[in-house]
């Protein structure tokens, strides 16, 4: 899991949470009907950027883990 330490827009380091919806499991990523399935959980967290006032994701998963192709 990777964590935004600068802004994504203007490269500001002072992005601040203001919405947490704690662990939430992956969009469309539907599991089977087996009790052996591992569902995967992350952060939802919502910071904005005291500099250009945009909103963003805090937390992201490695790419690896949302595309498989």
């Amino acid at each position: 899991m990777n964590k935004i330490i600068f802004c994504k827009v203007c490269k500001n380091s002072k992005v601040y949470p203001y919405l947490d919806l704690g662990l939430q499991p992956r969009a469309n990523s539907f599991l089977k009907n087996n009790k052996n399935c591992y569902e995967e959980y992350y952060n939802l967290v919502i910071g904005r950027c005291k500099l250009c006032g945009i909103s963003q994701l805090l937390f992201h998963p490695k790419k690896e883990k949302i595309f498989r192709e």
